[in-house]
């Protein structure tokens, strides 16, 4: 390290404890480091292209990709995020720094507190590194260590005992899925936590409270994430993420207790389920609306009174809504609540994806090359419903937004759909998408798993001629494709397959200017392939499309754009 940056991290160290911590996790994270060796080839063959291709680069525009909060996005109240994977260096990144940073982190800490529960064999010696910092009680992260049951356990409980004798000190706080008698949810009620943080209580078993567990709210000063499957009242003033699932209908004035208390939330998702039978449900009408000024995504799901929640919130215009029905009874009240967030918010966006067992629906306003904002997502599970069903569904969505608005529409592949003779489904696309007269874009993803594409082939139109002609204003065709996916029976080599998608498009594109509806552009999306083969055919496909659009744009991975004039 030179002078100038020994003089830097000198008058660094000067900086307050808290920010000093902060900005040094910052410089751990900036330049971590990169994976030694590659990945063995049997493992790289044996991890399915879709899953891998679905997990880290959709194929379809970011705007209509359901963000990832709460339980989705990498754990944030965990000490797994320190552990090391095949992707990662696990809590050793946080040192992956020059030696005089890396004698400033070790040093600091709160660095010895975040990671108390990784070693708990080591927890004196942990404890008193971390000084008077908060700790990290992980027991969901130390279950996990010694899934023996019949194994010894001493150290566990050592540690155990350590933790309960500094349950002040926590700053995160997890609880094992299964039960565990010397560490379950009753701490919760009997002891005072003003440093805590990050709570997560996701457990499958719920101990019999004893009637002196019911008491006010607790109080709880500094607590910004909370994750639970059982409710537990807090008072939290500073609570910005809130995750609350398996919710009763009798705890919904507790519910809004808890929201009125948290004006700097930012994150909310809430789950309900059914009463038991013979639950009586407590009013809401004494209670006035909760204002959440600092909300910018909620989440409502469960049964379809538990939807009508949601009015009793003032949610930010601006804020990112989804709404989740899980039968087709709760479809007419899910309509209601979200019909007028879809009348108001001058949507001229929508996203169709139907996959295992979900339909969600992204309606959004969207302008090319803008910040997408705000979203609303709709989400039916029911696994029987067919696709004339779901299309119906997305019909009844699309008109309670304003249907000539609609320009753009993405649609997500479905390869494990079981569907009929491709015309009968087309005809079937005609009927559900026919509100959409306005729509100057189309984007869709063809993989080689969903072999048919009855979405790209309802640009074709239907030998029904009492069927309106698909899109007659589209200019802009989207294709989002990965040239490394195979068709689902492996009855195609991946040249094969990027050759029937080609051919697929031009035959497309060749009859809509046959019947006088050309379109201006293709746009092409994803990851290409790096075989020689498949670079020719592509190269070829997009001269032969040139001859039928005004101009195609090549935006697909690792490849400079590249356009092609007619």
């Amino acid at each position: 390290m030179d002078a100038s940056l020994q003089k830097r991290l000198s008058i660094a160290q000067t900086l307050p404890v808290d920010v000093l911590c902060d900005l040094y996790f910052t410089v751990a994270s900036s330049d971590p480091p990169a994976r030694k060796h590659a990945f063995p080839p049997y493992l790289v063959q044996s991890i399915s292209p879709f899953r891998k291709n679905a997990a880290k680069e959709p194929l379809g525009p970011t705007w209509s990709q359901i963000p990832a909060v709460g339980t989705r996005r990498n754990d944030y109240i965990s000490s797994t995020s320190y552990m090391a994977d095949e992707e990662s260096l696990g809590w050793i990144l946080l040192t992956h720094v020059c030696s005089q940073w890396r004698s400033v982190g070790l040093s600091l800490s709160s660095l010895w507190g975040d990671i108390f529960s990784i070693f708990p064999k080591v927890a004196s010696t942990l404890l008193s590194r971390a000084r008077d910092a908060p700790l990290t009680f992980d027991m969901d992260f130390l279950s996990h260590l010694q899934p023996n049951p019949f194994g010894s356990r001493d150290y566990l409980s050592s540690f155990k005992n350590l933790a309960r004798q500094h349950l002040a000190r926590a700053g995160t706080m997890t609880f094992a899925q299964h039960a565990q008698s010397d560490w379950n949810i009753t701490l919760l009620y009997h002891n005072e936590f003003p440093y805590l943080k990050d709570l997560r209580v996701q457990v499958l078993y719920v101990p019999i409270m004893h009637p002196t567990f019911e008491r006010p709210p607790r109080l709880a000063p500094s607590l910004k994430r909370l994750v639970l499957n059982v409710f537990i009242p807090f008072t939290a003033p500073n609570l910005t993420n809130l995750e609350l699932s398996n919710l009763q209908e009798s705890k919904s004035a507790e519910v809004l207790t808890l929201l009125s208390s948290s004006p700097l939330l930012e994150e909310l998702l809430l789950t309900w389920t059914k009463a038991a039978q013979g639950t009586t449900t407590p009013s809401m009408r004494h209670f006035g609306n909760v204002h959440l000024p600092r909300l910018t995504t909620a989440r409502f799901g469960g049964i379809s009174s538990a939807l009508a929640f949601s009015r009793k919130l003032n949610i930010p215009s601006h804020a990112e809504l989804g709404f989740v029905a899980h039968s087709p009874l709760d479809i007419p009240s899910l309509m209601d609540v979200v019909s007028p967030r879809l009348s108001d918010s001058g949507i001229n966006c929508f996203s169709l994806s139907i996959s295992w067992d979900a339909d969600v629906f992204a309606a959004s306003v969207h302008e090319p090359g803008t910040k997408t904002s705000p979203r609303t997502f709709i989400t039916a599970y029911e696994a029987e419903l067919s696709l004339e069903d779901r299309l119906a569904l997305f019909h009844e969505i699309i008109i309670r937004a304003t249907p000539n608005r609609i320009v753009s529409l993405y649609v997500d592949p479905y390869p494990y759909m079981d569907m009929g003779p491709l015309e009968n489904t087309v005809i079937t696309v005609l009927n559900g998408l026919r509100a959409l007269s306005a729509l100057t874009s189309l984007s869709m993803a063809c993989v080689p798993m969903a072999r048919d594409w009855p979405f790209l082939e309802a640009l074709r139109g239907s030998i029904n001629p009492d069927l309106p002609t698909f899109a007659p204003a589209l200019q802009t065709l989207i294709i989002y494709s990965d040239d490394t996916l195979r068709d689902k029976g492996f009855t195609k080599t991946e040249v094969e397959c990027v050759q029937h998608r080609w051919d697929r498009i031009i035959s497309i594109l060749e009859h809509r200017r046959e019947i006088g509806l050309p379109l201006r552009r293709l746009v092409l999306e994803g990851a290409r392939g790096d075989d020689p083969e498949i670079a020719s055919i592509n190269a070829s496909g997009s001269a032969r499309a040139a001859v039928f659009v005004d101009e195609v744009i090549d935006n697909r991975r690792d490849h400079a754009l590249t356009g092609f004039q007619s």
